[in-house]
């Protein structure tokens, strides 16, 4: 047998054995992506002037035991203001020092958004460059995306036209996701008789429709889970950080939450 007759053969067998290959890949059963994260808030001490929760660590050691593959803290890493209100810088520097001091057992990635209280003077410099955070971002953990919103522009609860357009954009490049997940401080819905309503921005509303948007969660003020469409909205406040005895107890310090590639569920944590 010449080369020349070796070579086509090759071909055609290989000709024959792609559709083989390619209805045994169309056949075979995609598994789900699942996984597990942890949330939490409003870690901020009671005052600008004082020291942070003594038991933060003890907080992390209880997430570390729970495998999250990472943790989300939502907002209110420490308690801000404005200088005239008597807060000076070094108050805000010495607050994000202890509280990476705090959580430096942490054994998953951190993700934050910024919430009322992270803001000096109006604005997230301080806070971004300690987080090392934008006010606004998104990433991916495998097929499945994540959004971090900022609710705390002007009026709480409603984003801006800037971070709007960049929003829309952004869902655009990952509309192909199996599911989407979107975390805010201030929650961008809120609950009603009727299922769920915006706040304050109907675009937002019409725009997420059109994604495969899993849950919405947000810290918010009252524990809430209301499902509308395809969409979870959960609000998961963490309180309980300024005052929190282990006697006293009944404070939900930060919630588990778990998706199997359908569902959502969350659970609340304390110590």
């Amino acid at each position: 047998m010449n080369r020349g007759t070796f070579i086509k053969l090759i071909f055609i067998y290989l000709s024959l054995l792609m559709p083989v290959l390619s209805c045994a890949s169309a056949n075979a059963k995609k598994e789900p992506v699942s996984f597990r994260f942890a949330f939490l808030s409003n870690t901020n001490p009671s005052s600008p002037f004082t020291g942070y929760p003594e038991f933060l660590p003890a907080v992390i050691e209880k997430i570390n035991g729970e495998n999250p593959l990472f943790v989300i803290h939502a907002g209110n890493i420490v308690h801000g203001g404005y200088d005239w209100m008597g807060i000076k810088e070094w108050d805000m520097d010495r607050q994000f020092r202890k509280f990476y001091q705090s959580i430096s057992g942490i054994q998953s990635v951190l993700f934050t958004a910024a919430g009322e209280k992270d803001y000096y003077n109006g604005t997230t410099g301080l806070y971004k460059k300690y987080t090392g955070r934008k006010d606004y971002y998104s990433f991916n953990y495998g097929p499945v995306h994540f959004i971090i919103l900022k609710t705390t522009t002007g009026i709480p609860e409603i984003i801006d036209s800037t971070q709007l357009k960049w929003l829309r954009n952004d869902l655009a490049l990952n509309r192909h996701s199996e599911a989407i997940f979107i975390i805010s401080h201030h929650p961008v819905y809120r609950p009603d008789k009727n299922g769920v309503k915006a706040s304050g921005n109907d675009n937002l509303n019409r725009m997420l429709h059109d994604y495969p948007v899993k849950a919405l969660i947000s810290a918010g003020e009252d524990f809430t889970m209301v499902k509308s469409g395809k969409t979870d909205y959960i609000t998961a406040p963490c309180r309980g950080y300024e005052d929190y005895t282990r006697e006293r107890g009944g404070a939900r310090l930060y919630y588990i939450i778990d998706f199997d590639g359908t569902a959502v569920k969350v659970a609340e944590k304390n110590l």
